[in-house]
This record gives structure tokens, C-alpha cells and sequence, in this order.
């Protein structure tokens, strides 16, 4: 069920996986989208750096 829901939030966006959007190379975009995922999944509002994690 979580691998569906996980497949299912990053289908929604393109920027991450297709590689003809326009918005492919655009790290901000994906670094967005990325967050609106695991806010998505989790239900958590977690907005943490990578330095935060490590």
C-alpha cells in the first residue's frame, strides 16, 4: 500500500522522473516537488535541510 501511494505522489510530478519536462533540470523545482511528496506520504510538514539529517 505505501509503494502505491509513494508511486502515485511522484507520478504527479513530472519534473522528478520525466526527463522531456521542462522543469527536468531545474533543482528548485525538484527540490520542491520532493518535499510535497514526503509531506504527501508522511503527513508531516518536516522541512529539513540536508545538513539537519546528517
Amino acid at each position: 500500500m505505501a509503494d502505491e501511494a509513494l508511486l502515485e505522489a511522484v507520478r504527479s510530478y513530472s519534473c522528478v522522473w520525466e526527463m522531456g519536462s521542462k522543469e527536468y533540470k531545474d533543482i528548485k523545482a525538484k527540490e520542491n516537488s520532493w518535499k510535497d511528496v514526503a509531506t504527501k506520504i508522511s503527513g508531516k510538514d518536516d522541512d529539513k535541510s540536508r545538513k539537519d539529517c546528517i
